[in-house]
């Protein structure tokens, strides 16, 4: 009898720490073994599961009843749903507790994602430029019209047209409701540099008609925006005919001159006293600029009207195309440059030399500022 008693006791003990470490299930004789719970719902059967909800006012509620505002005993992971009843408490939604706030579930639509239009012509890239043979990361955004906040996932990559070697992919992301941007980021290596641009053709989406973007012409200036750059260059490097800025920027990897349309703002050696300053065409086709110039310490003065410059080509902007840079009577060289963008739309840019030497090195200062 005695042996009888032990056995079942035994059985009892086996049975209930089975039941400890199987899964639960509801409707359901075997549930899946890497569920805690598995509900199961009767085919054609339409019906969910009723989450508590709980009238959160703040970020930090405690749930506990008892009231001691001890919140970190909040077990990390609980979820409730907010009904939004209380006035000024938390939006409608559902929350978990990360162990030190509540955090409100995404809620986004579950509508198809739609738009009205696709802006390809005011997309904007990120850097604005980009060089030859050197490995590019950025971001190309995409304005459109008509958002309804529907939500999109990643698209395929767009290889680009013109300059090649980049290839654009849009990021996953939910719509606006009304205008927004989409995102591309864009990554290779581009076989030309800023100013060649590069196209990318966007497909339909969304309702939205396809497009072509054009980017990588460089920076451009709001009006009032100014673009500088500062450079110290070694005197015995500068002080001859055979240095350009540009070239030695490139070089040494400095900060990229300043340029707006395709014109780069750069100088020549002459000699350990003089410099040249010029503006050069790097646009991927010739370009018609007026310029008037002015030096301050000397007082020259030059003008020069509808000069056609070629791709890569320039225009020394001096009266006599020198300018000082010693710092007894370093000048500081202006001129004010129009450029055609086509056939009806002009800008005008202040273009600013000031260089002098201190201490066995010629200090560059540049500037670019867009007037109109």
């Amino acid at each position: 009898m005695k042996i009888k008693k032990t056995c079942f006791i035994l059985f009892l003990a086996l049975a209930a720490y089975s039941s400890a470490i199987a899964q639960s299930g509801i409707n359901i004789k075997n549930p899946d073994p890497y569920t805690s719970l598995d509900i199961f719902t009767k085919s054609g059967a339409k019906s969910g599961v009723l989450i508590p909800r709980v009238e959160l006012v703040t970020s930090t509620d405690d749930l506990n009843t008892d009231g001691d505002g001890n919140i970190s005993n909040q077990p990390k992971g609980l979820l409730i749903y907010n009904p939004d009843g209380v006035s000024g408490g938390l939006p409608q939604g559902f929350y978990y507790w990360n162990g030190n706030e509540w955090r409100i579930i995404a809620s986004n639509t579950s509508i198809q994602p739609g738009v009205n239009a696709i802006m390809c012509s005011e997309a904007t890239l990120s850097p604005a430029s980009y060089v030859s043979g050197q490995a590019y990361n950025g971001t190309l955004t995409v304005p459109y019209i008509g958002g309804n906040g529907g939500s999109y996932g990643p698209g395929s990559p767009i290889a680009s047209t013109g300059v090649t070697g980049l290839n654009a992919t849009l990021q996953a992301g939910s719509l606006a409701y009304g205008n927004g941007y989409l995102t591309y980021t864009i990554t290779g290596t581009p076989n030309a540099s800023s100013p060649a641009t590069a196209s990318f053709i966007i497909p339909s989406m969304f309702g939205g008609a396809g497009c072509t973007v054009t980017v990588g012409a460089g920076r451009a200036l709001n009006i009032g925006e100014a673009i500088t750059a500062i450079y110290s260059v070694p005197a015995g490097t500068a002080g001859n005919s055979a240095f350009n800025l540009g070239t030695y920027v490139t070089a040494n990897n400095l900060t990229p001159l300043p340029k707006v349309d395709g014109l780069e703002i750069n100088l020549q050696g002459n000699s350990a006293a003089f410099y040249d300053p010029r503006i050069y065409n790097r646009a991927s086709s010739s370009q018609l600029i007026s310029y008037q110039s002015f030096a301050t310490s000397v007082n020259e003065n030059e003008t020069s009207l509808n000069n056609t410059v070629a791709a890569n080509g320039f225009v020394q902007v001096d009266a006599n195309d020198i300018v000082q840079w010693t710092t007894s009577a370093a000048e500081v060289e202006t001129t004010n440059v129009q450029v055609q963008i086509n056939a009806t739309t002009y800008r005008w840019y202040e273009f600013k030399w000031w260089c002098m030497e201190v201490a066995g090195a010629k200090k560059i200062f540049l500037s670019v500022m867009r007037k109109a």
